[in-house]
C-alpha cells in the first residue's frame, strides 16, 4: 500500500488516481484517506513537475497544443480545478 502510494507519487500521477488504485485492492477508504494525511503532498505541485517534465516551461499556444496538454493532465487523473488552474498559470487562456 504504502509503496504503490509512493510510486504513484514519483510518477506524477495525480490523488484521484492512487486513491482509486488503492481502493481496487481492497484498502480501506479511512486508510487511505489517513494515508493521504501522512504524507502531505502539495498535489497541485506535482502535476505541475509532471506538465513541466513532459512539456517544459513554454510552447505553442493554440488550441490543438492546449487540448493535447489537458489530456495529458487527465490521464493523470486530475481534478478539472487543477487542470484548469495549471494550464492558466502556463498562460493559455
Amino acid at each position: 500500500m504504502e509503496c504503490l502510494f509512493r510510486t504513484g507519487n514519483h510518477k506524477g500521477l495525480g490523488w484521484r488516481f492512487i486513491k482509486s488504485k488503492l481502493a481496487k485492492i481492497g484498502v480501506c477508504r479511512s486508510i487511505i484517506i489517513e494515508l493521504n494525511k501522512n504524507h502531505q503532498i502539495d498535489w497541485y505541485l506535482q502535476a505541475e513537475l509532471a506538465y513541466n517534465k513532459r512539456f517544459g516551461e513554454s510552447g505553442s499556444k493554440d488550441q490543438k497544443n492546449k487540448a493535447k496538454r489537458i489530456r495529458f493532465m487527465q490521464y493523470r487523473v486530475l481534478s478539472f480545478d487543477e487542470i484548469t488552474l495549471l494550464i492558466k498559470s502556463k498562460r493559455y487562456s
